[in-house]
């Protein structure tokens, strides 16, 4: 390993919270996002789960559907899901009813539909504009050291190795490390222009993935420089969030830590890596206008996100069509009118 993970986690101050003790089964291929554990953990944050289950013979279909209160009502969503074993018309039209039942029984305004996988269109409903999670990713496949390098853009994999020779240290950490995260993190919303949830979110995701979690932490000469929270499920490893010093982020650190990442998922038994979220289109300009230095990422603009995450080889994914079903169009039109404007606002 061109960066060594220590064992230890580094010793900064934190404080573990509640315990989450959920056992991350999951249905043969299904994803993080449909986990007991994510259900559990998004339930510390507002959202309630329900469970559908489908089988018509050989014919299954699986869907955890989360539902978060608006008032009286509720908007209901299915992050990466649902799942399909060998769909037929008979199986989709009868998981569409459940799901019609689930959600007039949570009063919900509407459902949104983000498939990880291509289903047939389920009845009722449309093609949405609307989406929660990255419409494109980058997934890399994970192989031994060496080919997983060969595979990197040349900048890419400079900064791998220029991690090392400028001793970059990569510690593995847990829950204890999250206020040292936070921080940082914090730091790198002010910089690239995003908004950030509060530490008992990330705190949250910890303890509810347990063991098939971790966060990552470079440190250079004493100071935290980047950091990353990282899960393993099933055959994929999923990068969920990161963040950087502004002062200290040089040296190659954060593709250093993106590497040891996808060296911890391979670990673990995992097969590819996702690196979670790329802009919907290519950026058609990745330098500045002097030619000298390339664009960043600020708000919007992901740039240099792009450039960052592309870097590392791997398959650019565009996800399936979102679907939703809209069962109270006025309420739902307001409700989406006045979540819009405090995005702006955000």
């Amino acid at each position: 390993m061109l960066v060594q993970m220590q064992a230890e986690p580094i010793s900064r101050a934190g404080t573990e919270g509640s315990k989450i003790m959920v056992s991350m089964s999951l249905p043969e291929a299904g994803h993080l996002l449909q986990s007991p554990a994510w259900a559990a953990f998004k339930a510390k944050h507002g959202w309630k789960s329900q469970t559908i289950s489908t089988r018509m013979g050989t014919h299954s279909a699986y869907a955890q559907v989360l539902f978060r209160r608006v008032g009286p009502f509720s908007i209901g969503y299915v992050p990466r899901g649902p799942l399909m074993i060998d769909p037929d018309n008979a199986l989709v039209e009868r998981f569409a009813q459940e799901l019609d039942q689930a959600a007039r029984k949570h009063r919900a305004l509407w459902v949104l539909v983000e498939p990880n996988d291509r289903i047939p269109t389920l009845p009722g409903f449309v093609a949405s504009r609307d989406h929660i999670q990255p419409t494109r990713t980058v997934r890399v496949p994970l192989a031994t050291d060496d080919e997983m390098l060969a595979a990197m853009h040349k900048k890419t994999r400079y900064h791998v190795r220029l991690a090392a020779r400028h001793g970059i240290t990569i510690l593995a950490g847990g829950v204890q490390n999250v206020e040292a995260f936070y921080q940082l993190l914090q730091e790198t919303s002010d910089r690239n222009g995003f908004c950030i949830h509060p530490i008992s979110y990330y705190r949250d995701a910890l303890i509810a993935l347990g063991e098939n979690a971790v966060l990552l932490c470079a440190e250079h000469e004493g100071n935290l420089v980047a950091a990353v929270i990282v899960a393993a499920s099933k055959q994929e490893g999923i990068y969920l969030y990161g963040c950087s010093s502004t002062q200290h982020r040089g040296h190659g650190a954060t593709s250093a830590l993106q590497f040891a990442a996808m060296q911890w998922a391979r670990e673990r038994g995992c097969s590819h890596y996702d690196l979670w979220g790329i802009p919907e289109r290519d950026p058609e300009v990745t330098q500045t206008d002097d030619g000298k230095h390339q664009r960043g990422s600020y708000g919007e603009d992901m740039t240099g996100l792009y450039r960052f995450k592309t870097g590392f080889g791997g398959e650019i994914v565009q996800m399936p069509a979102t679907m939703e079903k809209v069962y109270h169009p006025w309420l739902a039109r307001m409700v989406r009118q006045v979540i819009s404007l405090r995005r702006k606002q955000a």
